[in-house]
């Protein structure tokens, strides 16, 4: 039967999750230390990335060879975005127990805060995809984040599914969220937001390769 050839459509799948298994195992091993986030994300977004275009890598060579390459950027950005994002929390906890005077802060911070997950939601894959400095990628997340809103909301929807499953659902199936997310459930959601980002946004920034080149 053609459905189990080494070629066939069963084969692929199970090729493909087998992938997605080893990347998830990977940016969870790389993120222990916390600080290393950043660089891991987009390690996994440049993997992924490439997945969405059919490209054949091996996944730990290809891996570590990115978290290398953008291990400096990406803990300088993971860094700023933490200590933005606190920031912008801790003032919005803050303002909610004082009087309600402070209303119009309250949306103030509330607006910074989902400015904030919009850019954030873009900061790791585009340092996984184009070769730019700190400022001009924290400068493009924010801008393509708006100018591409309705994807910012299924992506920003995307990454909060799972938290959202954990916090609702009966502990059974909180359970078999969490179980996702450890076995492929990063990965997994990584990848379907790089197919987001490989056909309906990034194809609208026509990049010269001589002038900009990819990691």
């Amino acid at each position: 039967m053609k459905l189990f050839n080494i070629d066939g459509k069963f084969a692929h799948v199970m090729s493909r999750i087998f992938d997605l298994a080893v990347l998830n195992f990977l940016f969870l091993l790389t993120s222990i230390p916390l600080f290393t986030i950043g660089t891991s994300c987009s390690a996994l977004y440049t993997v992924t990335l490439a997945m969405s275009q059919n490209c054949d890598s091996y996944i730990f060579k290809s891996y570590f060879k990115y978290w290398k390459a953008h291990a400096k950027r990406g803990t300088l950005l993971w860094m700023a975005l933490l200590l933005f994002g606190g920031f912008i929390i801790l003032d919005r906890f803050l303002i909610t127990y004082m009087n309600h005077s402070f209303q119009y802060f309250q949306i103030f911070f509330s607006t910074l805060l989902l400015l904030w997950s919009m850019t954030a939601s873009y900061v790791f894959p585009l340092l996984a995809y184009f070769n730019s400095n700190f400022r001009q990628t924290l400068k493009n997340a924010l801008f393509m984040s708006i100018r591409h809103l309705p994807w910012t909301l299924l992506i920003l929807a995307i990454h909060l599914l799972p938290v959202i499953s954990i916090a609702i659902f009966p502990p059974i199936l909180s359970a078999l969220m969490l179980f996702f997310l450890i076995t492929v459930g990063f990965a997994a959601l990584a990848l379907l937001n790089s197919y987001i980002f490989e056909k309906r946004i990034f194809p609208v920034y026509e990049i010269d390769p001589a002038k900009t080149e990819r990691i």
